[in-house]
């Protein structure tokens, strides 16, 4: 379970984040370019976040 300071803060990795660094990824279109971008996209998704492991497959097509 996410603790409230992981849910308003996020992960405590974003405070070690240098200011120039950038996030890959195949779910992102592009480069995320920033720390302070970087930070707002990983709290967006932290927020959605009830637990930090998947808990059940039922609601997705595909299995991983």
């Amino acid at each position: 379970m996410m603790t409230d300071t992981q849910r308003n803060d996020g992960p405590p990795f974003l405070a070690d984040l240098a200011d120039d660094a950038v996030l890959t990824g195949t779910i992102f279109a592009k480069p995320l370019k920033g720390k302070d971008v970087i930070s707002q996209v990983i709290r967006s998704i932290a927020s959605c976040c009830v637990s930090p492991r998947i808990e059940s497959y039922s609601d997705c097509d595909e299995k991983v």
